[in-house]
């Protein structure tokens, strides 16, 4: 895979296929071997559900584990073989009181597998770094992960490259790329004396702006600390170092936690983080961080960022990016200056005051504060500000059915980035994720709903008890993975860091699976009437989801520290967890014909379409809020199969 390239879909479906199939494979089959034994018992098939809980508290138990030992205390590959020492050691153990034929042989195979996990353990920087060279090629040079990133330094040719979770970062030295961004913001303000950079974490575009004449001060956000100790450990010392000028300041804090209250107002400000590629950048592109910054900005302030585009044409799938970009801050900002060139640049204040369209302002700008520079020339900023340039963008943003509005919880940009990539890989794959991101039309999600509800009412009518609750237990598969993405996804999108906090997310959404499956004996009434109530009670857990994301975020969540939000997320996975714990078990008990291996398998089948529908189509069509109110619909809606049983 070259470096900083996205895989095509199919490359991503095998490799994800490849790495997940063995172990789902074996899990699978080792629960229902379990289900089967136990059942075959004295105690029956309800019961079983011991082994369902057992499972539950092993995978929260695991869970945390990793988040609390291994993450912080070992790479992944040490983590890898610890884990399979701690596995051999269990089978060993559990092997040794029973006769079966081979017994030796696997004992000594297991043995040997053990003893060379503990000697690659005294190994296993030396083969981790050996597995990231094969991964990266000759030009890799460091690697580390962080709460925020996987980073990895490439080195060819004495220039520096910095990935973030395989994307490209920035590059070192690259004055070509540091001067535009700085200086082309900086002689469209008048006098600028107060900067922020938000997301950069190469020293080159900070030392740009301090090497402007009249700078008094730079305030740098980058919340991540380990990411840029380790930037500097790798780069060579530059004239202007982070720190080591008192008028550069860094902040150590998300840049959405960055208030008025924090910091003083800016003349300029410059966003960059990447482009909006994935849920991780889209939320510096969204209204609502716009108007953040706008309310950092000084009268007569500026904003300004760049994207990636087509020099001289721009494609209309890279056309459908930029517009929603120019939408979302026109929401904003009265007024957008954009900018052609390998990155389109956007120019943004609240009245466009004193933005110059003229070149030749700006060349004089540049001769009177005596600006020596090798990119940002006279010739450089006539051929850029060139009326046809101009006039060629402007038609680009207003071209064609206005672009929909880039938001936290609606992350449209994201999208448009997934479309331009498929357009790039597949033609089919483009024309499918165009399709979703120009807007669905309305019938299409309300001509499901019709689909599902009459599915239900057949079901209803003529299905029997056990078909009845397989497809309740699949529904609630698939709603709870969904629920999972949108807790890990709204999280990100309000902290940043998710890269460490999943595990724990996930893993107390585990222990309340075991939770749940321990309280639900404690309800009252029949099999079928828990497993109704448990329904009921999951589509208001959606509806509180709901009100929490969208009427109370302001008050809520926007207030919340980083500990206070990690903790609320925790407990949100978590009680999502009893609910499908319960309801996996008060299934167990609704029915004989399907046994609990059947009914895990349709919790799973579930889990499988629910992701792929989500992913794919409900959290970027219709956006976060309004997935939870559909898969309260779902809830609601197959629960309704449940009432003539209720009773019974």
């Amino acid at each position: 895979i070259p470096p900083g390239e996205l895989l095509s879909p199919g490359m991503m479906l095998t490799i994800g296929f490849c790495a997940a199939a063995p172990i789902c494979f074996l899990s699978g089959g080792l629960f229902a071997l379990a289900w089967e034994l136990f059942c075959a018992g004295e105690k029956g098939e309800e019961s079983s559900i011991s082994v369902y809980l057992a499972e539950s508290l092993g995978a929260g138990a695991g869970g945390l584990v990793f988040y609390f030992i291994l993450l912080p205390l070992y790479p992944s590959f040490a983590g890898s073989l610890l884990l399979i020492v701690f596995l051999l050691a269990g089978a060993m153990v559990c092997g040794a009181g029973l006769k079966y034929p081979g017994k030796l042989l696997c004992s000594l195979l297991a043995a040997a597998i053990l003893i060379m996990a503990c000697i690659s353990f005294s190994y296993s920087d030396r083969v981790d770094l050996l597995t990231r060279r094969m991964q990266w090629g000759k030009s890799f040079l460091q690697s580390r992960d962080t709460a925020y990133h996987n980073l990895v330094f490439l080195l060819d040719s004495g220039q520096f490259s910095l990935f973030s979770n395989g994307l490209w970062l920035f590059s070192s030295p690259d004055p070509q790329s540091a001067e535009p961004a700085a200086y082309l913001p900086l002689l469209e303000h008048s006098d600028p004396e107060r900067v922020l950079v938000i997301g950069d974490y190469s020293p080159e575009l900070v030392g740009e702006v301090v090497n402007h004449p009249g700078i008094k001060s730079v305030d740098c956000v980058q919340p991540d600390a380990e990411a840029t100790a380790f930037i500097s450990a790798v780069l060579p010392r530059s004239p202007v170092e982070m720190g080591g000028d008192r008028r550069v300041r860094v902040w150590r804090m998300d840049p959405k936690r960055l208030t008025r209250g924090a910091a003083i107002g800016y003349d300029v400000i410059l966003l960059s983080a990447g482009e909006p590629v994935n849920a991780e950048m889209n939320r510096f592109y969204t209204v609502e961080f716009f108007a953040r910054m706008k309310s950092l900005m000084n009268p007569g302030g500026l904003f300004s960022f760049g994207v990636a585009a087509s020099p001289d044409i721009v494609g209309p799938k890279e056309a459908v990016l930029l517009k929603s970009l120019y939408a979302t801050l026109r929401e904003v900002f009265g007024y957008i200056l954009v900018l052609p060139g390998e990155n389109v640049r956007f120019i943004a204040s609240q009245d466009g005051a004193g933005v110059a369209k003229d070149p030749q302002v700006l060349v004089d700008r540049m001769r009177a504060r005596r600006l020596d520079l090798r990119y940002v020339q006279d010739f450089f900023l006539l051929d850029l500000f060139n009326p046809v340039r101009l006039a060629y963008m402007e038609s680009i943003m207003h071209a064609g059915p206005p672009a929909r509005i880039n938001k936290d919880f609606e992350p449209v940009c994201y999208l448009y980035g997934l479309g331009l990539w498929g357009a790039q890989l597949h033609l089919a794959v483009g024309r499918f994720l165009g399709f979703i991101s120009g807007g669905v039309p309305s019938w299409v999600p309300v001509g499901l709903g019709a689909l599902f509800v009459v599915f239900v009412s057949v079901l209803l009518a003529k299905g029997g008890s056990s078909y009845v609750v397989a497809f309740n237990t699949g529904v609630c598969g698939a709603v709870l993975i969904v629920i999972e993405v949108v807790l890990v996804l709204v999280y990100q999108i309000i902290e940043g860091s998710v890269y460490r906090q999943m595990a724990l997310i996930i893993s107390l959404f585990m222990a309340g699976l075991a939770a749940g499956s321990a309280l639900v004996r404690t309800l009252r009434g029949t099999g079928a009437h828990r497993l109704f109530m448990i329904q009921i009670g999951l589509a208001a857990y959606l509806g509180a989801l709901y009100l929490l994301f969208s009427v109370f975020r302001g008050s809520v969540l926007d207030n919340l520290g980083h500990d206070a939000m990690l903790l609320l997320f925790s407990a949100l996975a978590f009680f999502a967890g009893m609910f499908g714990g319960g309801q996996f078990c008060a299934a167990v008990g609704c029915t004989e014909k399907v046994r609990g291996a059947g009914l895990y398998a349709a919790d799973l089948i579930g889990a499988s379409a629910g992701a792929l529908a989500g992913s794919l189509f409900f959290l970027p069509v219709l956006g976060i809020p309004k997935t939870l109110l559909t898969l309260g619909f779902a809830c609601l809606t197959a629960s309704a199969t449940l009432l003539k049983n209720r009773t019974s």
